[in-house]
Protein backbone atom coordinates (compact mmCIF):
# COMPACT_ATOMS: atom_id res chain seq x y z
CA UNK A 1 0.00 0.00 0.00
CA UNK A 2 3.16 2.11 0.54
CA UNK A 3 4.69 2.04 -2.41
CA UNK A 4 2.11 0.53 -5.03
CA UNK A 5 -0.27 3.60 -3.96
CA UNK A 6 2.19 5.99 -3.34
CA UNK A 7 1.41 6.93 0.26
CA UNK A 8 4.59 8.48 0.48
CA UNK A 9 3.82 10.93 -1.51
CA UNK A 10 1.71 14.33 -1.26
CA UNK A 11 -0.65 15.81 -3.94
CA UNK A 12 -1.33 19.21 -5.48
CA UNK A 13 -4.22 19.44 -8.09
CA UNK A 14 -2.51 21.27 -11.33
CA UNK A 15 -4.04 24.60 -12.30
CA UNK A 16 -3.06 26.42 -15.50
CA UNK A 17 -3.61 28.68 -18.70
CA UNK A 18 -3.52 27.83 -22.30
CA UNK A 19 -3.53 29.82 -25.70
CA UNK A 20 -5.27 28.51 -28.60
CA UNK A 21 -4.67 29.39 -32.75
CA UNK A 22 -5.77 27.57 -36.32
CA UNK A 23 -2.51 27.34 -38.52
CA UNK A 24 -3.23 26.93 -42.23
CA UNK A 25 -0.69 23.70 -42.47
CA UNK A 26 1.79 24.16 -44.86
CA UNK A 27 0.41 22.54 -47.91
CA UNK A 28 -3.08 21.68 -48.53
CA UNK A 29 -4.11 18.60 -50.08
CA UNK A 30 -7.75 18.65 -51.81
CA UNK A 31 -9.52 15.47 -51.50
CA UNK A 32 -12.65 14.32 -53.60
CA UNK A 33 -14.74 14.19 -50.35
CA UNK A 34 -18.54 13.60 -51.01
CA UNK A 35 -19.69 17.44 -50.04
CA UNK A 36 -17.45 18.12 -53.45
CA UNK A 37 -19.24 15.59 -55.93
CA UNK A 38 -21.29 16.69 -58.24
CA UNK A 39 -24.14 14.04 -56.79
CA UNK A 40 -24.04 16.13 -54.11
CA UNK A 41 -27.59 17.83 -52.99
CA UNK A 42 -27.21 21.12 -51.06
CA UNK A 43 -29.38 22.61 -48.73
CA UNK A 44 -30.99 24.33 -51.16
CA UNK A 45 -32.48 20.84 -52.86
CA UNK A 46 -30.07 21.93 -55.84
CA UNK A 47 -26.57 19.04 -56.97
CA UNK A 48 -23.40 20.32 -56.64
CA UNK A 49 -22.60 21.32 -53.38
CA UNK A 50 -20.09 24.47 -52.68
CA UNK A 51 -16.94 23.74 -51.65
CA UNK A 52 -14.45 26.65 -50.49
CA UNK A 53 -11.27 27.39 -48.68
CA UNK A 54 -11.18 29.79 -46.05
CA UNK A 55 -7.85 31.19 -44.34
CA UNK A 56 -7.40 30.63 -40.64
CA UNK A 57 -9.04 34.15 -39.69
CA UNK A 58 -12.66 33.04 -41.30
CA UNK A 59 -12.68 29.54 -39.65
CA UNK A 60 -12.50 30.76 -36.24
CA UNK A 61 -15.64 32.55 -35.36
CA UNK A 62 -15.94 33.98 -32.62
CA UNK A 63 -12.47 35.23 -32.15
CA UNK A 64 -12.50 36.26 -28.50
CA UNK A 65 -13.14 32.96 -27.15
CA UNK A 66 -11.72 31.89 -23.87
CA UNK A 67 -10.98 28.37 -23.21
CA UNK A 68 -12.32 26.99 -26.57
CA UNK A 69 -12.56 27.33 -30.06
CA UNK A 70 -14.97 27.27 -32.79
CA UNK A 71 -13.97 25.98 -36.39
CA UNK A 72 -16.18 26.47 -39.06
CA UNK A 73 -16.65 23.17 -41.55
CA UNK A 74 -20.44 23.66 -43.38
CA UNK A 75 -22.20 27.68 -43.79
CA UNK A 76 -25.98 28.50 -44.47
CA UNK A 77 -26.22 32.00 -45.97
CA UNK A 78 -29.39 33.82 -46.35
CA UNK A 79 -29.16 36.79 -48.52
CA UNK A 80 -31.93 39.71 -47.23
CA UNK A 81 -32.87 43.13 -49.29
CA UNK A 82 -34.10 46.01 -47.70
CA UNK A 83 -37.69 46.73 -48.82
CA UNK A 84 -38.63 49.72 -50.82
CA UNK A 85 -42.20 49.39 -51.77
CA UNK A 86 -44.18 52.12 -50.05
CA UNK A 87 -45.87 50.86 -47.69
CA UNK A 88 -47.87 52.34 -44.27
CA UNK A 89 -47.72 51.38 -40.34
CA UNK A 90 -50.31 48.33 -40.67
CA UNK A 91 -48.42 46.97 -43.84
CA UNK A 92 -44.81 47.02 -43.53
CA UNK A 93 -44.36 43.72 -40.62
CA UNK A 94 -41.16 42.43 -42.32
CA UNK A 95 -38.34 45.27 -43.39
CA UNK A 96 -36.62 43.29 -45.24
CA UNK A 97 -37.47 40.81 -48.04
CA UNK A 98 -35.70 37.29 -49.01
CA UNK A 99 -32.97 37.06 -51.23
CA UNK A 100 -30.75 34.32 -52.24
CA UNK A 101 -29.81 31.12 -49.84
CA UNK A 102 -26.20 29.59 -50.23
CA UNK A 103 -24.35 27.25 -48.74
CA UNK A 104 -21.22 25.64 -48.81
CA UNK A 105 -18.81 23.49 -46.95
CA UNK A 106 -15.07 24.79 -46.01
CA UNK A 107 -12.43 21.73 -47.18
CA UNK A 108 -10.10 20.28 -45.63
CA UNK A 109 -10.55 21.74 -42.53
CA UNK A 110 -9.48 18.45 -40.99
CA UNK A 111 -5.99 19.17 -41.91
CA UNK A 112 -5.57 22.96 -40.24
CA UNK A 113 -3.53 22.53 -37.48
CA UNK A 114 -4.33 23.40 -33.90
CA UNK A 115 -1.67 25.39 -32.18
CA UNK A 116 -1.95 24.59 -28.14
CA UNK A 117 0.09 26.31 -25.91
CA UNK A 118 -0.39 25.69 -22.05
CA UNK A 119 1.42 26.21 -18.83
CA UNK A 120 0.63 24.07 -15.53
CA UNK A 121 1.10 25.20 -12.24
CA UNK A 122 0.59 23.38 -8.57
CA UNK A 123 -0.05 26.43 -6.41
CA UNK A 124 0.59 24.93 -3.17
CA UNK A 125 3.75 23.16 -4.03
CA UNK A 126 5.07 26.80 -5.64
CA UNK A 127 4.37 28.63 -2.99
CA UNK A 128 6.57 26.28 -0.90
CA UNK A 129 8.99 27.10 -3.36
CA UNK A 130 8.99 30.55 -3.43
CA UNK A 131 8.84 30.68 0.51
CA UNK A 132 12.47 28.57 0.50
CA UNK A 133 13.51 31.19 -1.82
CA UNK A 134 13.13 34.14 0.43
CA UNK A 135 10.33 35.06 -1.32
CA UNK A 136 11.78 35.65 -4.32
CA UNK A 137 9.35 34.33 -7.72
CA UNK A 138 10.80 31.73 -10.06
CA UNK A 139 12.98 33.18 -13.33
CA UNK A 140 16.13 33.63 -14.39
CA UNK A 141 17.29 33.36 -10.51
CA UNK A 142 15.72 29.88 -10.32
CA UNK A 143 13.47 27.55 -11.15
CA UNK A 144 10.50 25.21 -9.64
CA UNK A 145 9.53 22.13 -11.37
CA UNK A 146 6.06 22.90 -10.05
CA UNK A 147 5.73 25.52 -12.65
CA UNK A 148 6.01 23.45 -16.58
CA UNK A 149 4.93 24.18 -20.01
CA UNK A 150 4.23 22.10 -23.09
CA UNK A 151 7.85 23.21 -24.21
CA UNK A 152 9.59 21.55 -21.08
CA UNK A 153 7.72 18.52 -20.91
CA UNK A 154 6.57 15.27 -23.53
CA UNK A 155 2.88 14.61 -24.19
CA UNK A 156 1.01 12.73 -26.18
CA UNK A 157 -2.78 13.08 -27.72
CA UNK A 158 -4.62 9.45 -27.30
CA UNK A 159 -7.16 7.85 -28.70
CA UNK A 160 -9.75 5.72 -26.94
CA UNK A 161 -8.24 3.21 -26.07
CA UNK A 162 -5.20 4.89 -24.50
CA UNK A 163 -2.63 4.35 -27.55
CA UNK A 164 -1.09 7.63 -28.58
CA UNK A 165 -1.73 9.12 -31.93
CA UNK A 166 0.25 12.70 -31.38
CA UNK A 167 4.12 13.23 -29.70
CA UNK A 168 4.50 16.23 -28.87
CA UNK A 169 8.32 18.25 -30.02
CA UNK A 170 10.18 19.37 -27.58
CA UNK A 171 10.71 23.43 -27.33
CA UNK A 172 7.81 24.40 -29.28
CA UNK A 173 3.82 24.27 -29.22
CA UNK A 174 2.09 21.47 -29.87
CA UNK A 175 0.48 21.51 -33.60
CA UNK A 176 -2.45 18.95 -33.86
CA UNK A 177 -4.44 18.12 -37.19
CA UNK A 178 -8.27 19.02 -36.38
CA UNK A 179 -8.80 15.54 -37.73
CA UNK A 180 -6.55 13.98 -35.43
CA UNK A 181 -8.00 15.79 -32.37
CA UNK A 182 -11.84 14.18 -33.82
CA UNK A 183 -10.47 10.75 -34.43
CA UNK A 184 -9.11 10.57 -30.77
CA UNK A 185 -12.53 11.55 -29.02
CA UNK A 186 -14.04 8.45 -31.50
CA UNK A 187 -16.34 10.12 -33.59
CA UNK A 188 -16.83 10.24 -37.14
CA UNK A 189 -14.95 13.17 -39.00
CA UNK A 190 -17.62 13.32 -41.94
CA UNK A 191 -20.39 13.27 -39.84
CA UNK A 192 -18.97 16.04 -37.34
CA UNK A 193 -18.31 18.12 -40.14
CA UNK A 194 -21.64 17.97 -41.52
CA UNK A 195 -23.81 17.71 -38.16
CA UNK A 196 -21.34 19.53 -36.39
CA UNK A 197 -20.50 18.27 -32.55
CA UNK A 198 -18.85 19.79 -29.12
CA UNK A 199 -15.50 18.05 -27.75
CA UNK A 200 -13.90 18.55 -24.21
CA UNK A 201 -10.24 18.62 -24.92
CA UNK A 202 -8.62 17.17 -21.38
CA UNK A 203 -4.86 18.39 -20.83
CA UNK A 204 -4.00 16.36 -17.93
CA UNK A 205 -0.40 16.40 -16.17
CA UNK A 206 1.44 13.92 -14.29
CA UNK A 207 4.38 11.99 -13.51
CA UNK A 208 6.72 10.51 -15.77
CA UNK A 209 6.64 7.03 -13.52
CA UNK A 210 3.06 6.71 -13.91
CA UNK A 211 3.01 6.87 -17.63
CA UNK A 212 2.18 3.99 -19.95
CA UNK A 213 5.42 3.38 -22.00
CA UNK A 214 4.87 1.88 -25.83
CA UNK A 215 7.27 0.78 -28.31
CA UNK A 216 8.00 4.37 -29.33
CA UNK A 217 10.90 6.15 -29.99
CA UNK A 218 10.17 9.55 -29.20
CA UNK A 219 8.87 8.54 -26.06
CA UNK A 220 11.58 6.67 -24.73
CA UNK A 221 13.91 9.62 -25.70
CA UNK A 222 11.97 12.63 -23.99
CA UNK A 223 9.98 11.23 -20.87
CA UNK A 224 12.85 8.97 -19.10
CA UNK A 225 15.31 9.31 -16.19
CA UNK A 226 17.86 10.41 -18.78
CA UNK A 227 16.51 13.63 -19.75
CA UNK A 228 15.44 14.50 -16.57
CA UNK A 229 11.82 14.52 -17.02
CA UNK A 230 9.46 14.37 -14.19
CA UNK A 231 6.38 15.31 -15.51
CA UNK A 232 3.84 14.53 -18.74
CA UNK A 233 0.94 15.60 -20.11
CA UNK A 234 -1.98 13.77 -21.84
CA UNK A 235 -4.65 14.72 -24.22
CA UNK A 236 -7.63 13.08 -23.94
CA UNK A 237 -10.84 14.09 -26.32
CA UNK A 238 -14.61 13.39 -25.12
CA UNK A 239 -17.13 14.06 -27.64
CA UNK A 240 -20.02 15.88 -26.01
CA UNK A 241 -23.35 14.37 -27.25
CA UNK A 242 -24.64 17.44 -28.77
CA UNK A 243 -24.58 19.60 -32.55
CA UNK A 244 -23.64 22.87 -32.31
CA UNK A 245 -24.04 25.55 -34.61
CA UNK A 246 -23.56 29.68 -34.62
CA UNK A 247 -25.62 32.42 -35.87
CA UNK A 248 -24.33 35.91 -36.72
CA UNK A 249 -25.94 38.79 -39.17
CA UNK A 250 -23.59 41.07 -41.86
CA UNK A 251 -24.88 44.05 -43.14
CA UNK A 252 -23.73 46.05 -45.95
CA UNK A 253 -22.52 49.62 -45.24
CA UNK A 254 -25.58 51.27 -47.00
CA UNK A 255 -27.64 49.30 -44.86
CA UNK A 256 -29.87 48.04 -47.59
CA UNK A 257 -28.69 44.42 -48.12
CA UNK A 258 -27.58 41.47 -45.15
CA UNK A 259 -27.45 38.57 -44.52
CA UNK A 260 -27.84 35.90 -42.21
CA UNK A 261 -25.53 33.02 -41.68
CA UNK A 262 -26.00 29.56 -39.60
CA UNK A 263 -22.36 28.45 -39.35
CA UNK A 264 -21.86 24.69 -38.60
CA UNK A 265 -19.04 23.39 -37.00
CA UNK A 266 -16.48 21.86 -34.32
CA UNK A 267 -16.15 23.39 -31.60
CA UNK A 268 -13.33 22.56 -28.75
CA UNK A 269 -13.81 23.65 -24.99
CA UNK A 270 -10.46 23.06 -22.83
CA UNK A 271 -9.79 21.78 -19.76
CA UNK A 272 -6.11 21.55 -17.99
CA UNK A 273 -6.18 19.01 -14.82
CA UNK A 274 -3.72 16.19 -13.10
CA UNK A 275 -1.54 16.37 -9.93
CA UNK A 276 2.21 16.67 -9.41
CA UNK A 277 3.52 15.02 -6.34
CA UNK A 278 6.62 15.20 -4.46
CA UNK A 279 7.62 13.03 -0.90
CA UNK A 280 6.19 14.00 2.51
CA UNK A 281 7.59 12.48 5.56
CA UNK A 282 3.74 13.19 7.56
CA UNK A 283 1.95 11.57 4.71
CA UNK A 284 4.07 8.50 4.79
CA UNK A 285 3.71 8.21 8.88
CA UNK A 286 -0.48 9.19 8.01
CA UNK A 287 -0.14 6.03 5.43
CA UNK A 288 1.46 3.93 8.15
CA UNK A 289 -0.57 4.70 11.12
CA UNK A 290 -3.78 3.94 9.16
CA UNK A 291 -2.33 0.66 8.02
CA UNK A 292 -1.83 -0.10 11.44
CA UNK A 293 -4.96 0.82 12.64
CA UNK A 294 -6.70 -1.29 9.17
CA UNK A 295 -5.02 -4.04 10.25
CA UNK A 296 -6.18 -3.79 14.24
CA UNK A 297 -9.86 -3.49 13.27
CA UNK A 298 -9.09 -6.62 11.46
CA UNK A 299 -7.81 -8.62 13.73
CA UNK A 300 -10.40 -7.01 16.27
CA UNK A 301 -13.75 -7.95 14.40
CA UNK A 302 -11.81 -11.53 13.05
CA UNK A 303 -10.83 -12.06 17.16
CA UNK A 304 -15.23 -10.54 17.82
CA UNK A 305 -16.44 -13.28 15.54
CA UNK A 306 -14.25 -16.20 16.63
CA UNK A 307 -14.85 -15.46 20.60
CA UNK A 308 -18.59 -14.54 20.36
CA UNK A 309 -19.78 -15.54 17.57
CA UNK A 310 -19.08 -19.10 16.04
CA UNK A 311 -20.40 -22.02 17.83
CA UNK A 312 -16.76 -23.26 18.38
CA UNK A 313 -16.17 -20.30 20.45
CA UNK A 314 -15.02 -22.00 23.80
CA UNK A 315 -12.34 -23.86 21.88
CA UNK A 316 -10.85 -21.08 20.10
CA UNK A 317 -10.47 -19.06 23.45
CA UNK A 318 -8.37 -21.93 24.61
CA UNK A 319 -6.65 -21.67 21.36
CA UNK A 320 -6.13 -17.75 21.39
CA UNK A 321 -5.19 -17.26 24.96
CA UNK A 322 -1.94 -18.91 27.26
CA UNK A 323 -2.31 -19.00 31.28
CA UNK A 324 -0.17 -17.58 32.76
CA UNK A 325 0.72 -17.43 36.87
CA UNK A 326 -0.81 -14.94 39.26
CA UNK A 327 1.67 -11.98 38.63
CA UNK A 328 -0.47 -10.05 40.95
CA UNK A 329 0.40 -12.84 43.53
CA UNK A 330 4.33 -12.67 42.52
CA UNK A 331 4.29 -8.85 43.45
CA UNK A 332 2.49 -9.17 46.42
CA UNK A 333 5.11 -11.96 47.25
CA UNK A 334 7.96 -9.05 46.13
CA UNK A 335 6.47 -6.44 48.21
CA UNK A 336 6.29 -8.79 51.47
CA UNK A 337 9.60 -9.66 50.75
CA UNK A 338 10.70 -6.20 50.63
CA UNK A 339 9.12 -5.74 53.90
CA UNK A 340 10.81 -8.33 55.48
CA UNK A 341 14.14 -7.29 54.70
CA UNK A 342 13.06 -3.87 56.17
CA UNK A 343 11.93 -5.64 59.35
CA UNK A 344 15.24 -7.77 59.21
CA UNK A 345 17.14 -4.04 59.02
CA UNK A 346 15.68 -2.60 62.01
CA UNK A 347 16.09 -5.75 64.13
CA UNK A 348 19.40 -5.94 63.07
CA UNK A 349 19.55 -2.50 64.24
CA UNK A 350 17.76 -3.00 67.67
CA UNK A 351 19.57 -6.22 68.21
CA UNK A 352 22.91 -4.45 68.14
CA UNK A 353 21.89 -1.89 70.42
CA UNK A 354 21.41 -4.89 72.61
CA UNK A 355 18.39 -4.11 73.41
CA UNK A 356 16.89 -7.76 74.06
CA UNK A 357 13.65 -6.62 75.28
CA UNK A 358 13.02 -4.35 72.22
CA UNK A 359 14.30 -7.52 70.20
CA UNK A 360 11.60 -9.76 71.59
CA UNK A 361 8.58 -7.41 71.34
CA UNK A 362 9.31 -7.02 67.80
CA UNK A 363 9.24 -10.74 67.15
CA UNK A 364 6.39 -11.18 69.05
CA UNK A 365 4.44 -8.49 67.34
CA UNK A 366 6.00 -10.35 63.76
CA UNK A 367 4.46 -13.43 64.99
CA UNK A 368 0.89 -12.18 65.33
CA UNK A 369 1.24 -10.47 61.53
CA UNK A 370 3.43 -12.35 59.06
CA UNK A 371 3.55 -15.56 58.03
CA UNK A 372 5.70 -18.54 60.32
CA UNK A 373 8.79 -18.58 57.49
CA UNK A 374 8.89 -15.01 57.30
CA UNK A 375 8.91 -14.95 61.20
CA UNK A 376 11.71 -17.60 60.60
CA UNK A 377 14.02 -15.41 58.75
CA UNK A 378 13.77 -12.59 61.31
CA UNK A 379 14.24 -14.66 64.23
CA UNK A 380 17.57 -15.97 62.20
CA UNK A 381 19.06 -12.72 61.89
CA UNK A 382 18.66 -11.47 64.95
CA UNK A 383 20.35 -14.74 66.57
CA UNK A 384 23.30 -13.74 63.95
CA UNK A 385 23.64 -10.51 65.84
CA UNK A 386 23.59 -11.80 69.38
CA UNK A 387 25.69 -14.52 68.35
CA UNK A 388 28.48 -12.56 66.44
CA UNK A 389 28.67 -10.66 69.60
CA UNK A 390 28.74 -14.12 71.61
CA UNK A 391 26.04 -13.50 73.50
CA UNK A 392 24.37 -17.09 73.19
CA UNK A 393 21.70 -16.67 76.02
CA UNK A 394 20.20 -14.01 74.04
CA UNK A 395 20.44 -15.75 70.87
CA UNK A 396 18.71 -18.62 72.74
CA UNK A 397 15.72 -16.03 73.52
CA UNK A 398 14.81 -15.31 69.82
CA UNK A 399 14.91 -19.10 68.62
CA UNK A 400 11.91 -19.88 70.69
CA UNK A 401 10.36 -17.64 68.53
CA UNK A 402 11.59 -20.53 65.48
CA UNK A 403 8.71 -23.10 63.82
CA UNK A 404 10.22 -24.22 60.66
CA UNK A 405 12.28 -27.93 60.64
CA UNK A 406 14.95 -26.35 58.77
CA UNK A 407 15.23 -23.37 60.49
CA UNK A 408 15.18 -25.03 63.87
CA UNK A 409 18.38 -26.67 62.60
CA UNK A 410 19.53 -23.46 61.17
CA UNK A 411 19.29 -21.88 65.35
CA UNK A 412 20.88 -25.16 66.60
CA UNK A 413 23.96 -24.61 64.14
CA UNK A 414 24.35 -20.85 65.13
CA UNK A 415 24.21 -21.99 69.23
CA UNK A 416 26.66 -24.11 68.35
CA UNK A 417 24.77 -27.23 69.19
CA UNK A 418 25.63 -29.26 66.86
CA UNK A 419 24.66 -32.82 67.98
CA UNK A 420 20.81 -31.18 68.82
CA UNK A 421 21.29 -29.68 64.86
CA UNK A 422 22.05 -33.35 63.42
CA UNK A 423 19.21 -35.01 65.38
CA UNK A 424 16.82 -32.50 64.24
CA UNK A 425 17.90 -32.98 60.63
CA UNK A 426 18.21 -37.11 61.04
CA UNK A 427 14.45 -36.52 62.87
CA UNK A 428 12.71 -34.36 59.70
CA UNK A 429 15.10 -37.08 57.00
CA UNK A 430 17.13 -33.08 55.62
CA UNK A 431 20.14 -34.63 53.68
CA UNK A 432 20.81 -30.89 53.12
CA UNK A 433 20.38 -30.14 56.76
CA UNK A 434 22.61 -33.08 57.33
CA UNK A 435 25.39 -31.74 55.09
CA UNK A 436 25.22 -27.84 56.82
CA UNK A 437 25.56 -29.79 60.23
CA UNK A 438 28.28 -31.36 58.95
CA UNK A 439 30.02 -28.57 57.07
CA UNK A 440 30.13 -26.50 60.26
CA UNK A 441 31.14 -29.21 62.25
CA UNK A 442 34.14 -29.72 59.69
CA UNK A 443 34.88 -26.38 60.46
CA UNK A 444 34.77 -26.54 64.47
CA UNK A 445 36.71 -29.79 63.82
CA UNK A 446 34.14 -31.68 66.15
CA UNK A 447 35.47 -34.92 64.80
CA UNK A 448 32.09 -36.63 66.62
CA UNK A 449 29.49 -35.09 65.07
CA UNK A 450 31.44 -35.22 61.84
CA UNK A 451 31.77 -39.01 61.91
CA UNK A 452 28.00 -38.97 62.56
CA UNK A 453 26.86 -37.09 59.65
CA UNK A 454 29.33 -39.15 57.45
CA UNK A 455 27.74 -42.43 58.35
CA UNK A 456 24.14 -41.21 57.92
CA UNK A 457 24.91 -39.83 54.50
CA UNK A 458 26.54 -43.23 53.40
CA UNK A 459 23.83 -45.18 54.74
CA UNK A 460 21.33 -43.00 53.10
CA UNK A 461 23.46 -43.46 49.48
CA UNK A 462 23.84 -47.18 50.18
CA UNK A 463 19.81 -47.78 50.75
CA UNK A 464 18.93 -45.61 47.42
CA UNK A 465 22.05 -47.74 45.35
CA UNK A 466 19.56 -51.25 47.11
CA UNK A 467 16.37 -49.65 45.89
CA UNK A 468 17.54 -49.04 42.66
CA UNK A 469 19.47 -52.37 42.16
CA UNK A 470 15.94 -54.06 43.23
CA UNK A 471 14.09 -52.14 40.64
CA UNK A 472 16.37 -53.54 37.99
CA UNK A 473 14.55 -56.40 35.68
CA UNK A 474 15.43 -59.98 36.85
CA UNK A 475 15.85 -58.51 40.44
CA UNK A 476 14.50 -60.61 43.30
CA UNK A 477 12.28 -58.47 45.22
CA UNK A 478 13.60 -58.56 49.05
CA UNK A 479 12.63 -56.11 51.76
CA UNK A 480 14.88 -53.63 52.99
CA UNK A 481 15.13 -51.76 56.00
CA UNK A 482 17.11 -48.49 56.29
CA UNK A 483 19.77 -49.72 59.63
CA UNK A 484 19.61 -48.37 62.74
CA UNK A 485 22.17 -45.21 63.19
CA UNK A 486 23.99 -45.25 66.68
CA UNK A 487 23.86 -41.20 67.33
CA UNK A 488 25.90 -40.56 70.05
CA UNK A 489 28.25 -43.65 68.97
CA UNK A 490 29.99 -46.26 72.00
Amino acid sequence: MVYVNEGYNEYDSATGLFKLSLLEPDAVTPVDSHYCDPSCVDFAGESNCNCVYWDPVDLVYPVDQEKMIFITTKVIQQSYQQRQDPCDEDTCHTPWTTGVTDSWYTVDVDQYLLSIYHQAVAPYFLQQDIKAHDGVEPGTSWHSRYVQTCWDLFGQLLDTEGHPIYNSVSGQSDAIPIGSLVEASGENWTRAMDLGGMFRVIIEYGDCKDLIWYDDEETNKICNSASGAVNYYQYRVIHLPQQFSTWHTMVSVDQQTRAVRNSTGINFIFTITGTFSKFSFSSLMTTLVSIYIFISLTSFVVDFILLFAMPERKLYALAKYEMTENFSQMRKDMMQQSSIKQKIDKLRQVATYKNLKDVIQLLKEMNTILPPAHVDQLALACMEVYVDDRDFEAAAQCSIFITGDSSKCAAEILLNHLKEAYLLAVQFDSIEDVYKVKDEANRQRNHVVMSLCEKYLSSRVHNVGEVLEDTTPGAEETPGAMPSVNVFGD
